[in-house]
């Protein structure tokens, strides 16, 4: 009579309480469907989602009266909760789940907890973490009413390491009079609320997140309380959940661009390194920088790198198939005899990391000025621009522009060509991939820099067509918002500044593709 090889299996490969079961959900869009994969499972062994209309706490000894664990979901549906079997690398998916039209289930939520069976001593062997999927029309924003406390912008969402997120610093009050926090917030999806995180070492706002080689994040420079650029770094680690300080930059910045590099190192570029303005509300500009840096996370050292061509503020920096970085736009100034007067740049720039020393050399133009403008890769070595601040001048404030193109890489250093126009100009917005060729770009403002005026509009760029159309509205008008990616594949935007002169706010809402 042939015998189970399970327990033997089970044996050979290790207690199974100790692997790690990661779950996948996707979806929550109405109508759509949902679907459901697990990996890290034993081969051969079941894998099941309980689904649940509860958050729980249930213990596990419900099933198992050894059991001291607890789920996080209910077991009301236990009988309907699907399973299969895991394949030979460990996964099983399966069939997606159909969600109705149905105006019931909008702001409803679905309760996931993935398991594998058996156990080595009990009946349920490891437990994933869990997964709530939350319903809305697909297409359209979404306002479900959740707030954090301190009303902020321009600031990062930081992922942790139990599938929450964190709103690091950012600045309060006005957007372009704003008040830098070292507090954070954190999004727990469960509970689909906001509560205290970690103090950060340091005020932070304007500043960059750069997730760096092992999984931490490198926070660095920005203003202070004072509107003050800084020098002042630290390091966020997802699984201590805590934040320490690191090495100072050697120029105090803010609105500069920080990029991993294949070695793992992090370049810095640019920026404002001071914000008083004594005689006109243009001195800002003429202290920007053309300097860049680069940090050594294994040795915590900033070293210098080559200067770049011009100064840049609000400039961008993409990151080439190659490795090489293309820097782009950002407002810059001149000397013209004798006068520092201010400008919008066309030029670029590349940053060779693949040489020693590192080079910077000049690119292409771009065909229109942009500054604080969203930037996109839209296929493989093919970056979308749009929109930005395109005009300043000594009796014009910063206006923005309609204007779109795309950079194209090769090995030499590319070409651009136009992506013809959006109906509304718009800068301070950012742009996501909706699948299939699609880019929605979000929000922004108008009006001048110095008078910013918050945008709810949004347009869709479509590469295959091309061309651009307006999207969906948001449910209030945003600039200088924060925004991460739901791992059911929803966007999040979070605060930001709102209407005539964009005081910021706590207002969150998604977008359901």
């Amino acid at each position: 009579m042939r015998k189970n090889l399970l327990p033997l299996t089970f044996f050979l490969t290790g207690a199974l309480g100790a692997q790690t079961l990661l779950f996948d959900a996707r979806g929550g869009s109405l109508p759509g469907t949902v679907s459901l994969s697990l990996k890290g499972g034993q081969p051969g062994f079941l894998g099941a989602v309980i689904l649940s209309a509860t958050a729980g706490p249930t213990p596990l000894y419900l099933i198992d009266p050894t059991d001291p664990r607890i789920l996080d979901v209910g077991l009301e549906a236990l009988a309907v909760s699907p399973y299969g079997s895991f394949n030979v690398s460990g996964q099983v998916s399966f069939p997606p789940l159909p969600v109705p039209n149905n105006p019931a289930f909008v702001d409803a939520a679905i309760f996931m907890q993935g398991v594998m069976l058996p156990g080595l001593t009990n009946t349920v062997g490891p437990i994933s973490l869990p997964r709530p999927v939350r319903f809305a029309p697909a297409g359209a924003f979404r306002d479900r009413r959740t707030q954090f406390s301190t009303p902020r912008a321009f600031f990062p969402v930081l992922p942790m390491a139990d599938h929450r997120w964190m709103i690091a610093g950012g600045g309060s009050g006005g957007l372009l009079s704003q008040v830098a926090q070292k507090t954070t917030e954190v999004y727990d999806p469960l509970t689909d609320a906001f509560s205290a995180g970690p103090t950060m070492n340091f005020d932070h706002s304007l500043h960059t997140a750069t997730k760096l080689a092992n999984g931490r994040w490198l926070l660095a420079c920005g203003v202070d309380r004072l509107n003050d650029p800084q020098t002042s770094c630290e390091v966020y680690d997802p699984q201590a959940n805590t934040f320490t300080a690191v090495a100072p930059t050697t120029d105090p910045r803010m609105g500069h661009t920080a990029t991993l590099l294949a070695n793992g190192k992090v370049l810095v570029t640019g920026g404002m390194s001071d914000l008083n303005a004594p005689n006109s509300p243009l001195d800002p500009i003429y202290s920007t920088l053309k300097t860049t840096e680069i940090y050594d996370p294994a040795a915590n050292t900033w070293a210098k790198g080559p200067d770049l061509t011009i100064p840049r503020v609000g400039h961008a920096a993409m990151v080439l198939p190659d490795g090489r970085i293309l820097i782009a736009g950002g407002i810059s100034w001149y000397t013209f005899l004798g006068i520092k007067l201010p400008t919008v740049a066309k030029e670029t720039e590349i940053f060779n990391p693949n040489v020693n020393p590192p080079t910077i050399t000049s690119g292409p133009s771009m065909g229109t000025a942009h500054s604080v403008f969203s930037t996109i890769e839209i296929a493989t070595g093919k970056f979308l621009v749009a929109g930005g601040i395109s005009g300043i001048s000594l009796t014009n404030l910063g206006t923005p522009t309609a204007a779109a193109e795309i950079y194209t890489a090769n090995s030499g250093s590319g070409t651009w060509s136009s992506a013809g126009s959006m109906a509304k100009a718009r800068g301070i917005h950012s742009a996501f991939d909706l699948g299939g060729g699609k880019f929605l770009h979000v929000g922004g403002a108008d009006g001048q820099i110095f008078s910013p005026n918050a945008l709810a509009s949004t347009e869709v760029y479509d590469a295959v067509t091309p061309g651009w159309s307006a999207g969906p509205s948001l449910t209030m008008s945003r600039s200088g918002y924060g925004w991460f990616l739901t791992p059911m594949g929803q966007i999040h935007i979070l605060g930001g500044g709102s209407g005539a002169s964009a005081p910021t706010v706590n207002f969150t809402e998604w977008y359901y593709r």
